[in-house]
C-alpha cells in the first residue's frame, strides 16, 4: 500500500492538481486558506475519480489488480458449481471498479495518517511556526499538551475572539464547537464551527499566526 500510494503521488496527474491550488480562490470562498490535509486528500479522491483505463497507468496498481483478479478468477474456475453460479454473469469492469473503491479507501485512510504525523506531537508553538500566517486556528491536544493532527483555520479576522467547548451529540459522538463573539467571515453570518473529535483528543488551543 505505502508503495501504491507514493507511486499515486508522484504522477503528473497529482502533481499538476498540487500546482493549480489556488490559495486566494480557497480564501474568496472559505473565507481561510484550507488545511494541507484536506487538500491532499481531495487530491487523491480526485485521482481515484478518473476511469479505470487512466488509474491502471500507475504500474504498481495494475500489479496489484492483477493480483485481486487472479485470486477471483481461480476461485471461479475452482468447480463446476462455483463457475456456473458466479463465473458466467462475472463483470469484469464491475471488479475492477470494485477493487479501485476499496483500494482508494485503503489509501485514503494511510495517506490521512502520514499527514497527520507531520504534525502529531508537535507543541502548539513549534505548530505555529509551520502554518500559513494571518489566520486563527483550533489545535487538538492529546492529554499530554501534544498535536494530534494538522490545526483547523477559523478565521482570517484576526480581531474575532474565539472560544471553544468540547460536547457530545445526540449520537455519542464528540465535538469541539468553535465560536466566535462575530461573524467568522466577511458578509457571512456564521459565528461557530464543529470538528469532530478523536477519542485521544481532550484539550485544544487557539493559535493566532
Amino acid at each position: 500500500m505505502k508503495q501504491i500510494l507514493n507511486d499515486v503521488l508522484e504522477t503528473d496527474d497529482v502533481k499538476t492538481m498540487r500546482k493549480e491550488r489556488d490559495v486566494k480562490d480557497e480564501i474568496d470562498f472559505y473565507g481561510v486558506q484550507g488545511r494541507k490535509t484536506e487538500f491532499e486528500l481531495e487530491i487523491l479522491s480526485e485521482f481515484f475519480a478518473e476511469v479505470a483505463e487512466e488509474i491502471l497507468k500507475v504500474k504498481s496498481i495494475w500489479l496489484w489488480i492483477k493480483e485481486q483478479v487472479k485470486d477471483e478468477l481461480a476461485w471461479i474456475l475452482a468447480d463446476q458449481k462455483t463457475f456456473l453460479e458466479k463465473g458466467i454473469d462475472f463483470e469484469m469492469r464491475d471488479y475492477v471498479d470494485g477493487k479501485l473503491d476499496e483500494l482508494a479507501d485503503k489509501l485514503h485512510e494511510l495517506y490521512r495518517e502520514r499527514l497527520d504525523a507531520e504534525w502529531k506531537g508537535l507543541l502548539w508553538e513549534q505548530a505555529k511556526e509551520k502554518l500559513p500566517k494571518g489566520q486563527q486556528y483550533i489545535a487538538l491536544l492529546d492529554k499530554d499538551g501534544y498535536l494530534t493532527r494538522e490545526p483547523y483555520p477559523i478565521t482570517r479576522d484576526m480581531k474575532v475572539k474565539l472560544t471553544w467547548k468540547f460536547d457530545t451529540d445526540e449520537y455519542g459522538r464528540r465535538n469541539i464547537i468553535v465560536t466566535g463573539d462575530r461573524p467568522l467571515k466577511k458578509g457571512e453570518t456564521y459565528t461557530s464551527e464543529v470538528i469532530r473529535l478523536r477519542d485521544n483528543e481532550v484539550n485544544a488551543t487557539i493559535i493566532k499566526t
